[in-house]
């Protein structure tokens, strides 16, 4: 157990460059329309035979929610966000 708290009490390091973050956001959310494409969990064939709008649609979420947390959140919560106090138990 304390092993466990010395671990996510680590600070967790930024990315070095502000486009991996970006490319990793993007790649992330190509990933999640490829894998609901080829796979179709959910019923989404049987839903709706033209399903690939709604699969571009959860990647484009996908995107967004990472955008929205490796960008937007740190720029308007600078103190919580900042790479002095930001740990990896924050991080996850």
């Amino acid at each position: 157990m304390k092993i466990e708290r010395t671990i996510l009490s680590r600070p967790f390091p930024r990315p070095e460059s502000p486009t991996s973050g970006l490319y990793v956001s993007i790649g992330t959310g190509a990933f999640i329309s490829l894998f609901l494409l080829v796979f179709t969990p959910f019923g989404l064939h049987e839903a709706m035979p033209r399903h690939w709008p709604v699969v571009a649609g959860y990647g484009v979420v996908t995107t967004l929610a990472m955008i929205l947390v490796a960008y937007v959140l740190p720029r308007l919560f600078p103190t919580f966000f900042a790479e002095e106090v930001w740990t990896t138990g924050k991080g996850i």
